[in-house]
């Protein structure tokens, strides 16, 4: 399985790499400002990464273009930051879908399947996608045709890792074997790479454990064989993986500032680390 990376829309000298079982570390290089329109072709991937805190007058307009029950989950939220979060993170699905499909972000309709993953429409169902928010950050994965999923985990102690493992690990002396400094990172690639499988085949948590053998480390290969597979790091603290069906496909990496006064502080902050 191959897959060849792109950053700004361009391949990189035809460089491929073993998509199984790699890690890319996506740094601030990789993820950049859009050119609209962004069109998805055939093998395309493209992954946006957005900062869920947001200003004040783009948390308001992105609650504008929710659903109803959309905004009766964000109203369910005890503090008003995890429900501010929640509201950018949907209504940012909803903008940059809207990129893709050129309608208003309100007219998307959504379905949910049998184990309540959230697909388009019908007469929109040639986008497929897939979103992920941990913390402060949140990731979107978008593809024609290809079943996708990606996850997203911000690292962090967990309290009886060995016993979490030991539920969901098929072979947990591979675990006990690692060094005591690897195990939660291993913890969070074996997480975040059979919560993306799960999330692109469509099934809950449990049964993708029982049916998906993601492996420990970067290096270990995962399967099965049918699926793109990687882990990456989005930003710093925090750990992902993607999930793509099918052997091949082009990675973009773009940054979604919503309001121009908001994207004219990330520039700033790009140029501010030498970019030339």
């Amino acid at each position: 399985m191959k897959c060849s990376f792109a950053v700004n829309n361009d391949p990189i000298d035809s460089i491929t790499r073993d998509a199984v079982g790699e890690s890319i570390v996506a740094s601030e290089d990789f993820w950049t400002l859009p050119v609209l329109p962004v069109r998805l072709s055939r093998n395309d991937v493209h992954l946006w990464r957005l900062e869920l805190d947001q200003p004040h007058l783009d948390i308001l307009g992105f609650a504008s273009t929710l659903s109803t029950e959309e905004r009766m989950r964000a109203a369910s939220f005890r503090f008003e930051r995890h429900r501010n979060r929640f509201i950018v993170a949907h209504g940012a699905l909803r903008k940059i879908l809207s990129f893709y499909l050129n309608i208003s972000p309100h007219q998307l309709r959504f379905r949910n399947g049998v184990y309540g993953k959230p697909y388009l429409a019908k007469e929109f169902c040639r986008v497929q996608f897939s979103m992920a928010h941990s913390n402060e950050l949140a990731l979107y994965a978008f593809t024609i045709k290809h079943r996708i999923g990606v996850d997203l985990e911000y690292i962090h102690q967990i309290p009886d890792v060995e016993k979490m493992l030991a539920r969901f690990l098929p072979r947990v002396e591979d675990f006990e074997m690692l060094p005591n400094n690897q195990k939660l990172s291993a913890f969070f690639t074996r997480w975040t790479r059979t919560e993306a499988y799960a999330k692109a085949v469509g099934t809950g948590l449990a049964q993708s454990f029982d049916g998906f053998d993601a492996s420990l480390t970067l290096e270990e290969p995962a399967c099965p064989s049918s699926w793109f597979i990687t882990s990456f790091t989005p930003a710093p603290d925090y750990t992902a993986s993607l999930v793509v069906e099918g052997h091949s496909c082009i990675l973009h990496y773009f940054e979604f500032v919503p309001s121009a006064a908001s994207m004219k502080e990330k520039i700033g902050r790009n140029n501010g680390l030498g970019h030339s």
